[in-house]
């Protein structure tokens, strides 16, 4: 599976706005693409920070639905207030007992290290992290930064508020 996030760092005071926009009509245009299986949205009220995730079957259905998202992206440039900021990922771990609802948070962490240590990495993760985490109401994620030197990682933990 692969994942498409758009990072956008807009004007915490359109991020109603721009939620309401990803909700109602990019969700539903993304969603009905060959090969999506999911769409996320990660909103910082405070900072106005926001990153838009929608995750794929494979890497060409990503890739064959690039340029029907571009205009989606720049709508939501101008609805949020400001620049984005695109990164595909390979994703390596998920788990995800449940669907985010209303009130839930989420932590994001985010490593770098030796891409040749990759496997290590997620052998660890996979092996000894994750098992201690099933036991909590929360979802994981974990993705490489499929583009870069280094590996880059990102764990998703949606707590049910």
């Amino acid at each position: 599976m692969f994942a498409r996030s758009t990072t956008i760092t807009g004007d915490p005071g359109k991020v109603d706005a721009g939620i309401t926009y990803i909700r109602d009509e990019v969700m539903p245009a993304i969603t009905s693409m060959d090969g999506c299986i999911g769409l996320s949205l990660l909103a910082n009220r405070d900072s106005g920070r926001c990153i838009a995730t929608s995750s794929w079957s494979s890497e060409e259905a990503m890739q064959a639905t690039e340029s029907r998202v571009v205009p989606m992206r720049t709508r939501g440039e101008e609805i949020f207030g400001g620049p984005v900021t695109v990164d595909q990922w390979e994703i390596a771990v998920m788990h995800r007992e449940h669907e985010a609802r209303e009130g839930s948070w989420c932590r994001v962490t985010w490593l770098q290290g030796d891409l040749s240590e990759i496997e290590r990495t997620l052998d660890f993760f996979k092996h000894t992290v994750l098992p201690k985490l099933e036991a909590n109401p929360f979802g994981i994620l974990l993705t490489i930064r499929s583009t870069l030197d280094t590996a880059l990682t990102a764990v998703e933990r949606a707590v049910s508020g």
